[in-house]
């Protein structure tokens, strides 16, 4: 995984300057109670890919190469 927002898994991937699509999504977030615990969960699972053992051990992959 090379993204940290995988759409509509973790969080919503909108193009830059999409103003009305920012919107729509916002909205659906705040209403959609069953989907923002969703999205919340997966984005706490999904953060877990960051952590600094995890980081260290791809940047001492990289180095020993």
């Amino acid at each position: 995984m090379t993204d940290i927002i995988t759409d509509k898994v973790n969080g919503f991937a909108i193009p830059n300057d999409d103003i009305s699509l920012y919107i729509k999504q916002i909205k659906l977030l705040m209403t959609d109670e069953k989907l923002r615990k969703s999205m919340s969960a997966n984005a706490i699972e999904s953060s877990k890919q960051f952590s600094i053992e995890i980081i260290i051990k791809k940047w001492m992959e990289v180095i020993n190469e």
